[in-house]
């Protein structure tokens, strides 16, 4: 059995079109960059407001942001047909136990199946085989620790 560690936001959670959302509530008249011209991982270059963003999705609005977020197409489905047959360790990031609370509520909330969580910094701490994450900052620090095989899930943001 395979012990494959998939990331949550960017890759399961569409974080990132729910804390559009929510901004545009309180924000209505600011121009957010539609996520599918993003060519960086770091938020503040799509919102006015810059890097008082990180503020307003962990700290502002956190109860909005995360609860509504909705899994991406497909991603329930994909983990129901990975965990047949492996282990599956979600390993986040979240900016605080708040979020970290909201985040282990959604996943009960959106029936995903996994056997281990693991909140962390250093992607580079899992022991197991593979890695699905959407930040390729994170899979280079694993690709050079040679931990686990590091797997980047297609987003705009990390395209060359």
């Amino acid at each position: 059995m395979i012990n494959i560690g998939i990331d949550i936001d960017g890759v399961i959670r569409d974080f990132h079109l729910s804390l559009i959302s929510t901004y545009k509530k309180y924000y209505p008249d600011h121009k957010v960059t539609p996520i599918e011209q993003w060519e960086y991982y770091e938020l503040h270059h799509y919102f006015p407001i810059g890097k008082k963003i990180r503020d307003f999705y962990s700290l502002e609005h956190p109860d909005e942001v995360y609860p509504n977020s909705k899994p991406y197409e497909g991603a329930i489905d994909f983990m129901i047909e990975l965990h047949k047959d492996n282990f599956i360790t979600i390993v986040t990031q979240q900016p605080n136990e708040h979020i970290e609370f909201l985040t282990k509520k959604w996943l009960l909330d959106h029936n995903i199946p996994h056997d281990d969580l693991i909140f962390s910094r250093d992607k580079t701490l899992f022991k197991g085989d593979i890695i699905l994450d959407d930040y390729a900052g994170h899979l280079e620090k694993i690709l050079e620790a040679q931990s686990v095989i590091p797997i980047c899930m297609d987003r705009p943001w990390n395209r060359l």
